[in-house]
């Protein structure tokens, strides 16, 4: 079997990789062709021994001595006007003896404004010999650090490292239980994994992996963490060669309230290896065990969000769905597992999730839209080994999937093997899915597609119906401002020649395809550029209504420019209704999104109600949705009226009704949606 490598296209200066590169190694030939990702971006020389993120930051660790720094943690911003990302701070460590015989940096893990790094091969306490029994020179006892966001003046920051538990160097925090356990003894590797989740505010919770405990049965430690203060809260421990903590990730984010604690035990079985599901409280609670028969190493790598749980394996990932309306104990169903994924990583932002690949010939990863029912089909696979070159043999070992980017830490990567990372962005986000054949759905193109034709922006699509009735794959309309404000069908069908033109980015589409099939985006130009972007932290300085705060962060915004209200020919009040493009790839609720009036006066969209501008429900096309209309369209309110949603996705569109008051200014920023961008 032969595949071919991925192939890189030259679009308006910026170079894309239109198709997914298909590996033998691990035996996905004929992926479907992936959304849009920009070339890969490296960072040579950072070290690339662990790779974390989450929201505006993502963080990279250094083992060595680099830049006059002892094993320095670098903290890259995300620029949410170029959406690119940017070095602001790096703090080092005080102990040079941390960093490569320390495996300083081996796992990080970020939460909020806190990080955790973990030290598994820390083998000295730093002058703290004595404390609660501890004693220096004890090989691989491990350890772990914890660093602060204290102030932010973009592009710059200052993260601090906390001060240590038990020590006042501010290095390291122990283990510290003082009972008969093995938590000093050598080879314990405490903080080999790392994981943090914010409960909310200042109040988080941890959890560290010690796979060495007692001779390799392993134990998981939680703690609480406020003020700089760190409490240990309960521990769990395995037995035989279970290497219990291999993996561990925790999670605050489930309805019932409940930190969960995912868990990895690889050698448990036989080696056949589970993941066990704890619920913190008081003790932790052992909720579920996650075995399947034929697996190998199980757990080495771990992922939880209350829809769904991800485990690696040797050669192979494993994905369990969630519901949350079973009982304790069988939330967890496995749903499949996909073999030959090379047994990397496994990370995952919003449901789409992304398996490390580490194989020779192949290493990267494959990003899967729905992990629970997509085939090795579905995958878009990331092959940075071949796309980047001067990789090294773990890479894939650890990644990060944040919304629209995908991390690779690269620890013995570089043309001097001096370590990287590497990050793709992906401007389009993961698409979506056309699920009944000539169905249509209404979608977005939340990039800029401007100057490109029909045929470029979906190529793996085939040939459109427009251009051959007999013989197309998939018909595209798009909104059309040049049929009247009134009319019952305001859009025009695409031809392949189609070219997008500007005023396109305030439009949503409606496709359909011959087949049920994902419909990506297959080119644009970059990330579509915002109108108004917060370079702050908190409070936004975005426009946004004084009583009327934003309901989260909000990054950035883009006009959408809306037509004014036109006389009804059926002689009732005067309305416009125009379909809407959600121009990031991002999900945001209504409570976010803004109406500008012909004053130029911001409002939410209940006050453009009581004003008579604009209707404060807006709708999308779902036929098949819960509560939707008899004539397919599903309401989404801000105030979540039953059984309605609040939310809009970052693939869909809408359609909004202009009322009677509804007018144009005489500037294009006004009378229009302010479309936000969630950090």
């Amino acid at each position: 079997m032969v595949c071919k490598g991925g192939k890189m296209k030259a679009l308006q200066g910026r170079h894309m990789v239109r198709a997914a590169a298909l590996v033998v190694a691990l035996g996905l030939c004929g992926l479907a062709v992936s959304d849009v990702s920009q070339s890969p971006t490296v960072f040579p020389g950072t070290g690339g021994d662990s790779v974390t993120g989450g929201g505006r930051w993502s963080i990279v660790t250094n083992d060595s001595v680099e830049g006059g720094f002892n094993c320095p943690v670098q903290f890259y911003r995300l620029n949410y006007l170029t959406m690119e990302w940017e070095l602001s701070d790096t703090v080092g460590s005080t102990l040079a003896s941390t960093c490569d015989a320390g495996l300083y940096g081996d796992a990080s893990s970020l939460a909020g404004d806190v990080v955790v790094v973990g030290a598994p091969g820390y083998n000295n306490n730093g002058g703290c010999t004595g404390f609660l029994g501890l004693t220096d020179n004890i090989p691989n006892r491990g350890g772990f650090a914890l660093y602060r966001l204290t102030a932010e003046t973009p592009p710059t920051s200052d993260w601090v490292r906390q001060d240590g538990r038990n020590c006042t160097n501010g290095v390291i925090q122990f283990a510290t239980e003082t009972d008969s356990s093995r938590d000093d003894d050598p080879q314990v590797f405490f903080g080999r994994s790392v994981s943090i989740t914010q409960i909310g505010g200042d109040d988080y919770r941890l959890v560290i992996g010690a796979p060495g405990y007692n001779s390799g049965a392993g134990k998981v430690y939680v703690y609480s963490y406020s003020g700089n203060t760190l409490t240990l809260l309960a521990t769990a421990t395995g037995s035989g060669s279970d290497a219990l903590g291999s993996a561990v990730t925790i999670s605050s984010g489930f309805a019932d309230g409940t930190v969960r604690v995912l868990a990895g035990a690889p050698g448990a079985n036989g080696g056949a290896g589970e993941g066990r599901v704890y619920g913190v409280g008081a003790t932790l609670t052992l909720e579920q065990t996650l075995t399947q028969a034929g697996s190998t190493g199980l757990g080495t790598e771990v992922s939880i969000t209350e829809r769904q749980l991800l485990l690696s394996a040797t050669n192979a990932a494993y994905i369990w769905s969630g519901n949350p309306d079973l009982p304790i104990g069988s939330r967890f169903s496995f749903a499949q597992n996909f073999a030959g994924s090379g047994g990397g990583d496994v990370s995952q932002s919003a449901g789409i999730a992304a398996f490390g690949a580490n194989a020779p010939t192949g290493s990267g990863a494959a990003v899967f839209r729905n992990p629970q029912t997509d085939d090795l089909a579905d995958a878009e696979f990331v092959n940075a080994a071949a796309e980047v070159g001067d990789t090294g043999s773990l890479l894939g070992l650890d990644i990060r999937k944040t919304r629209e980017y995908l991390w690779f830490a690269d620890p013995d990567g570089g043309p001097s093997s001096e370590g990287q990372a590497i990050v793709y962005a992906f401007p389009a986000g993961q698409g979506g899915f056309n699920d009944t054949p000539f169905l249509y759905r209404q979608r977005s193109l939340p990039c800029d597609v401007e100057g490109l034709r029909l045929d470029e922006v979906f190529s793996s699509l085939g040939t459109s119906f427009a251009t051959d009735n007999v013989n197309g794959k998939y018909d595209v309309f798009l909104y059309d401002s040049n049929k009247a404000a009134t009319n019952a069908t305001p859009y025009k069908q695409l031809a392949d020649d189609y070219v997008f033109g500007p005023e396109d980015s305030n439009y949503s589409i409606w496709i359909a395809t011959d087949i049920a099939r994902y419909t990506p985006i297959s080119a644009c130009n970059d990330f579509t550029t915002p109108d108004n972007y917060d370079a702050a932290s908190s409070p936004t300085n975005l426009p946004q209504n004084g009583g009327t705060p934003f309901s989260t962060v909000i990054r950035a915004q883009s006009y959408i420019t809306l037509r004014a209200a036109a006389i009804d020919p059926k002689g009732g009040p005067d309305f416009a209704r125009q379909m809407v493009n959600t121009p990031f790839p991002r999900d945001f609720t209504l409570a976010d999104l803004r109406y500008v009036d012909a004053s130029g006066v911001i409002k939410t969209l209940e006050q453009a109600e009581a004003a008579n501008e604009l209707s404060a429900t807006v709708y999308i096309y779902d036929p098949a949705g819960s509560g939707s209309t008899a004539q397919g369209y599903r309401p989404v309110t801000p105030a979540r009226t039953p059984p309605f949603d609040d939310t809009i996705r970052g693939y869909e569109g809408f359609w909004v009704v202009i009322k009677e008051d509804g007018i144009a200014g005489s500037n294009d920023q006004r009378h229009a949606l302010l479309v936000p961008q969630p950090e």
